[in-house]
């Protein structure tokens, strides 16, 4: 997508600025699925049907829309809680509780992550800052789980993978993950990080 055309100058103008916002995010509603989240883009921005829905895909542009909502989308809003949607209802293991990587379905991983959960987190602070409906409960459950099954105060950084019933523990920790857990511990009004100056992160 990325062209000469759209390639920003030396020095952007506000004006250059805001049809660059608006360019972007008329982009990014193409992302909206019918069956619910947002999906994979190509570059013509239509949907990629080979690749399923993804949950950190679906946070960020969740994330992407409360922060569109904040700028005055007229569309960001529904299109927020089209993502909290995903994010509480599709996306969710609500026997087990935490998020699946992807919309569940035969075949799909199970397994649960810190990376996707960092995402969660980040787009349930934006909608919550936004005002929108189910948000905050969204941020106490992401917060939940990083806080129980995440997070390691003793020895710094987060876990990163557990099976579907969080019974076993990959012994890997990626600095990818535990790098997207402290830029959303950081977001308002997410509160572990906020609450205690930053000083465990």
């Amino acid at each position: 997508m990325t062209s000469d055309h759209n390639a920003a100058p030396a020095a952007p103008s506000a004006q250059w600025l805001l049809a660059e916002e608006a360019r972007l995010l008329d982009f990014a509603t193409g992302s909206r699925c019918a069956a619910g989240g947002f999906g994979w883009l190509d570059d013509t921005g239509a949907v990629d049907s080979g690749h399923r829905v993804q949950t950190w895909i679906t946070a960020r542009m969740t994330y992407v829309f409360a922060l569109a909502q904040l700028r005055g989308r007229p569309e960001a809003a529904e299109l927020v809680d089209h993502g909290l949607t995903a994010l509480t209802e599709l996306i969710a293991d609500h026997e087990f509780g935490g998020w699946y990587p992807t919309i569940p379905g035969p075949g799909t991983e199970k397994d649960k992550r810190a990376y996707e959960t960092s995402f969660v987190l980040l787009a349930a602070a934006a909608a919550t800052a936004v005002g929108r409906s189910g948000a905050a409960e969204l941020l106490a459950q992401a917060v939940a789980v990083i806080e129980a099954r995440f997070w390691r105060a003793d020895d710094g950084p987060s876990v990163d993978v557990w099976n579907e019933q969080w019974t076993e523990l990959t012994p890997y920790r990626g600095a990818n993950a535990n790098m997207h857990l402290v830029e959303a511990s950081w977001s308002p009004p997410t509160s572990p990080a906020r609450q205690n100056g930053g000083q465990e992160l």
